[in-house]
């Protein structure tokens, strides 16, 4: 029978992996600036941006999602840049974070 083995817990802030992020805002100038701006702040590198009108046929929404990946980060430091950039009067809802492991075990 196998043993079991004891490990060091992982200490979830300190995880690194790449994020996708969905961040709906105001269609409005300078959105994409602040958002790169803060998240440079916290040497988060973006791998992809991309924006799309949220409603493209009718357009009946001023609103657009911009979606983002990053570069693999920590999970400390973008949490901490996400409080930051909810806060911006142009973000009109939570921001969607979903971790993207890379690795292959």
């Amino acid at each position: 029978m196998d043993q079991l083995k004891i490990i060091d817990s992982m200490n979830y802030d300190e995880r690194i992996c790449s994020y996708y992020l969905k961040i709906v805002v105001k269609d409005i100038p300078g959105v994409l600036a602040k958002i790169t701006s803060n998240l440079n702040k916290q040497a988060i590198s973006i791998e992809t941006i991309f924006q799309l009108p949220d409603n493209i046929l009718t357009n009946l929404k001023p609103n657009v999602p911009i979606i983002i990946t990053t570069h693999e980060t920590k999970i400390k430091s973008l949490k901490k840049v996400l409080i930051e950039i909810e806060k911006l009067d142009f973000v009109v809802s939570k921001i969607v974070t979903i971790s993207i492991d890379k690795s292959i075990t």
